[in-house]
């Protein structure tokens, strides 16, 4: 069954089409892929000699066609002679123009007609002159019924729009409408060719479907697409992982061109950054470079084939809210730097090419309490072809190129959030609930609303005063803090997990408290206050959801606290407990879930003596175990090899001056015992044959073998200059080490061959 109307809205942008090559097979253009919606039809015009590709054999199906291109195609497809055609005698065709024929001909024919004495042959089709069009040239029967709810019997194109629509040639949207000033593109365009050449296989043509997909996850053919640890990945239904941009990837991109801004500070890859997911490809921010005037991320917009082939930059500034739609790109970016809030609306081609400023505005800035929205600087939310924002005086909805503005509420908004067919909106005076097709506002409840984050099926509003859950199902608002005596200059941390089996953490910190609920089937099953504020991280494993929590410190001789709390959502049981960490000027904690559930906590003092805590998570079961230090250490890290713990620390002597440590924990002796020491900074990898290898920084990288003892085999040799600016990091993958700075940006690759052919 070949494809029919099944496509998505067009966009504006130019391209340039040839029409007139050498049979071609769809299937090897290199940008249409097998479940592309179009295949069929590209391929069946390929095959027909209607269309082919670019010399560099794509054939951009998401571009949007000119007049030029679909003249071209609609000669080819009726097969007109365009021999000795008179001269239309349009000024903007030149006798060098190498369709100055073909658009003769299809002047000659009526079937495209110019303004006067210009053709426009660089100019896109909308749908209603794309209607047009093909009703001429293949003398459609005509049909006057009134089908769509933007085209009425006055539109100049409604006897085209509704012939191709009866013929089953194309169709409208699912709202009912046909969007007729709306750009083709030339996948679209191939598929009304092929319906309107070959009738007698026509079937019903399904509505077409902005496809995009906007999200932290966004999921397709069974994956879901993320960003985890600087890194994008897709995870299928068995949890299996691939990875789709490793740093190895990216790290050529974290630079940037930025005149007196500093380069490489900025997030690269960053978890809480939107994704988007259309045609195969996805969209991606990336923070190359903090902006020196804002202190903001300046994110700059890529993209990247589902199969991590393709990566290129689509649009060289500042982009905040990347959005697609009907086969456009739209953003906002800072007007000026050093007033953020000066914001440019603006669209472009899906390749980032024809950019163009179509508003500037001044938006409301969005308050960060709940998390971190870091590609999203502005109080804004997406809705199709709708945008709700607030500016510095009011809310506002608009068509998604900024036209047809209307105001909602008289005064700004601290917050937007959509659900079911509601605006929420949080302001200086009250939250408030508007119906979006009717317009109708309720307001909810008096005070101060700051901001809004949905987990689970439920709604989390933060007041001046209070917190409050609101179930969507049950349309039940739940006091869960009050007298919270907040502002818009605190600052807050939100850390909250949830799991398959419907149950969620949520930690909250605000001011000098933090707040934890256990979440189970909707319903607070435990409730916790800390004084003092604290910061941690929420993660999954299994059936059990953990919250991790650090006390801040500000005092060198006041220790901080480490509370974990867990939920077993299998059998509902709930267990925390803490415990103290060793003072220090910054937290000195260190804890990780690594494999068998084992964690390392950094050491705490017992009289003269300072002990680590090793625990197993699910269970929560701990043990201290002694450190071979006679001064405070901080523990930089673990890693679980052959069921054994190693960790690497650092000991400050009483002048202050650093020691670096590899240890082991030895369970026999109850305790860890050195295996390594240097005074340089260091990273280790375990050596397939045994032992280990030490790299370190010192201005050039070195590397050195120690075997499981900690002796060194092989001494230390040079690989090259390296410079970490602080510190580096090391991952092992196949047989190639790599060292990054910032987690990101590779420094150095090293081949484990050359490295053992080096000894």
């Amino acid at each position: 069954m070949k494809k029919l109307g099944v496509y998505a809205a067009g966009l504006a942008g130019a391209a340039v089409m040839l029409c007139t090559a050498p049979e071609a097979d769809a299937a090897h253009y290199n940008d249409v892929s097998d479940d592309f919606w179009a295949k069929g039809s590209i391929e069946y015009l390929t095959e027909e000699g209607v269309i082919s590709g670019y010399p560099d054999g794509s054939f951009q199906p998401n571009q949007p066609i000119t007049r030029a291109q679909a003249a071209a195609m609609m000669v080819n497809a009726l097969d007109l002679d365009t021999d000795n055609r008179p001269d239309a005698g349009y000024e903007d065709v030149s006798n060098n123009n190498d369709r100055k024929d073909i658009i003769s001909t299809i002047s000659e024919e009526g079937i495209m007609r110019g303004s006067g004495e210009q053709f426009r042959p660089g100019e896109n089709i909308t749908r209603a002159q794309m209607a047009a069009v093909i009703r001429r040239g293949f003398n459609l029967k005509k049909s006057d019924e009134e089908m769509f709810t933007d085209v009425g019997p006055n539109y100049w194109s409604f006897t085209d729009i509704s012939t191709i629509a009866a013929n089953g040639i194309a169709s409208g949207y699912e709202d009912g409408t046909f969007r007729p000033g709306n750009q083709t593109t030339r996948g679209q365009f191939s598929v009304f060719l092929e319906n309107a050449m070959n009738p007698e296989q026509k079937g019903e043509s399904p509505a077409p479907k902005d496809d995009a997909k906007r999200g932290l996850e966004v999921e397709e053919d069974g994956w879901t697409y993320t960003i985890q640890d600087k890194e994008l990945v897709r995870i299928n239904e068995n949890k299996e992982k691939e990875f789709v941009l490793t740093r190895e990837d990216i790290g050529e991109d974290y630079t940037c061109d930025c005149g007196d801004n500093p380069a490489n500070d900025g997030s690269a890859l960053t978890e809480g950054t939107q994704l988007l997911l259309h045609d195969g490809w996805i969209y991606y921010t990336f923070s190359g470079y903090v902006d020196t005037h804002s202190g903001k991320d300046s994110f700059q917009l890529f993209r990247v084939r589902t199969d991590g082939s393709g990566k290129e930059k689509v649009i060289n500034e500042s982009v905040q809210a990347p959005y697609i739609h009907d086969n456009q790109l739209y953003y906002f970016t800072f007007g000026t730097t050093d007033r953020p809030e000066k914001a440019e609306w603006k669209r472009a081609d899906l390749d980032g090419s024809n950019r163009e400023s179509l508003q500037s505005m001044t938006l409301n800035s969005k308050n960060i309490f709940f998390d971190q929205e870091r590609d999203q600087y502005y109080v804004l939310e997406y809705d199709d072809d709708t945008m709700y924002y607030s500016t510095d005086t009011a809310v506002y909805r608009s068509s998604i190129d900024g036209s047809d503005q209307q105001q909602l509420h008289g005064e700004s908004a601290n917050e937007l959030y959509l659900t079911e067919g509601r605006l929420i909106i949080g302001t200086d005076e009250g939250l408030y609930s508007m119906n979006q097709k009717t317009g109708k506002k309720n307001k909810i409840r008096d005070g101060e609303f700051l901001d809004i984050k949905a987990f689970g099926n439920s709604l989390y509003i933060l007041s001046e005063h209070s917190l409050y859950r609101w179930d969507l199902d049950a349309e039940e608002i739940e006091t869960l803090e009050e007298n919270m005596s907040l502002s818009v200059h605190d600052s807050y941390e939100w850390k909250a997990e949830i799991n398959d089996g419907n149950g969620y953490i949520i930690g909250v910190d605000v001011e000098d408290k933090t707040y934890i609920y256990v979440i189970q089937d909707e319903k607070v099953a435990e409730r916790d206050v800390k004084d003092n504020r604290y910061h941690g991280n929420a993660y999954t494993d299994g059936d059990i959801v953990f919250l991790q929590l650090e006390s801040f410190r500000y005092h060198r001789d006041k220790a901080g606290n480490t509370v974990i709390y867990a939920m077993n959502t299998g059998d509902g049981t709930f267990e925390s407990f803490e415990y103290e960490q060793v003072s220090s000027n910054e937290p000195s904690l260190v804890t990780h879930l690594a494999e068998k559930d084992q964690f390392l906590a950094a050491e705490r003092r017992h009289t003269d003596e300072y002990h680590a805590i090793v625990g197993d998570s699910s269970g929560f079961q701990w043990e201290e175990w002694s450190l071979p230090f006679e001064n405070e250490a901080e523990i930089l890290g673990h890693e679980y090899i052959n069921n054994v713990i190693y960790a690497r620390a650092r000991v400050d002597d009483d002048r202050g001056e650093p020691s670096y440590y590899l240890i082991r924990l030895n369970e026999e002796e109850s305790q860890f015992e050195i295996l390594y020491g240097t005074e340089d900074m260091f990273e280790f990898i375990e050596r397939k044959q045994s032992g280990f290898y030490i790299f370190k920084d010192k201005n050039e990288m070195t590397v050195e073998i120690i075997n499981e003892n900690g002796e060194t085999t092989n001494p230390e040799k040079g690989l090259g200059d390296f410079y970490s600016y602080g510190g580096f990091t090391l991952e092992q993958r196949g047989d190639t080490i790599y060292a990054y700075t910032h987690g990101v940006v590779i420094h150095g690759s090293y081949s484990i061959g050359a490295l053992e052919e080096r000894y």
